[in-house]
């Protein structure tokens, strides 16, 4: 999932990385966002993207049925706490949450996932960071 896929930089890459038996879902609030998104699945002829508009809180998917969430410079604006249960509720037990942030002070953006205790940082690549889900919670 790209969650806050804004214009899509990501998405067509990750569409050709899972391969056409993988699926990517693109989601933004914005709906300018997911049209340029959709436009761009079309002309790529993506067919296992699928463009969500939707807020990064409710995306409307089921538990535990997303591999890997990538957030990358979108963090800072969604309504973190929200958006990491929700994370939390969609990603697989085994999944990753990937999230590259830039604006947030790095001791704020950790503070905020610790306080939130659904992830553990398991890898750190200078500013992205990679969380896996806290068994039982």
């Amino acid at each position: 999932m790209d969650l806050g896929c804004g214009p899509g930089r990501f998405t067509s890459l990750a569409a050709k990385i899972v391969g056409p038996k993988g699926k990517v879902y693109a989601l933004d609030i914005h709906p300018l966002h997911t049209a340029i998104v959709a436009a761009i699945k079309g002309i790529g002829d993506h067919k296992n993207i699928s463009v969500m508009h939707a807020d990064c809180c409710a995306t409307g998917l089921l538990d535990k049925a997303i591999d890997l969430i990538f957030i990358n410079d979108a963090f800072h604006e969604f309504d973190k706490v929200g958006c990491l249960k929700e994370a939390a509720r969609i990603l697989k037990a085994d999944g990753i949450l990937a999230i590259g942030e830039h604006e947030m002070k790095e001791a704020k953006f950790l503070g905020i996932v610790e306080e939130v205790d659904l992830f553990t940082l398991v890898e750190k690549e200078k500013r992205l960071y990679k969380f896996r889900p806290l068994i039982n919670k």
